[in-house]
């Protein structure tokens, strides 16, 4: 789908938006990790620092995946909140009379 991704001017889903690739939902995992040597260097904190791993599949309505992005994050930086909507209690079933 992206025979070269250094071409990308865009943001990556403007980009597969453009090329019918767009992807239609995404499983995205954050997990702690502690930073080696090079990693820890390139986010300016000591080895073996606190990070965040944020891996993101995305899917196409086909399933195909076209998108697969690894992150890391210093762990001091940065804040994740989640708001969960519950669907409403359902109706209980009435017994037949």
């Amino acid at each position: 789908v992206l025979p070269e991704p250094a071409l990308v001017e865009t943001s990556l889903y403007a980009h597969l938006q453009t090329t019918g690739h767009r992807p239609v939902r995404a499983v995205q995992r954050i997990s702690a990790a502690n930073l080696g040597p090079r990693d820890a260097s390139l986010l300016s904190v000591p080895p073996g620092a606190a990070g965040l791993k944020i891996e993101r599949i995305g899917y196409l309505a086909s399933g195909r995946v076209v998108e697969f992005t690894r992150s890391l994050y210093r762990g001091d930086a940065y804040d994740f909140a989640v708001e969960l909507k519950l669907a409403p209690d359902p109706e209980p079933e009435r017994p037949e009379q």
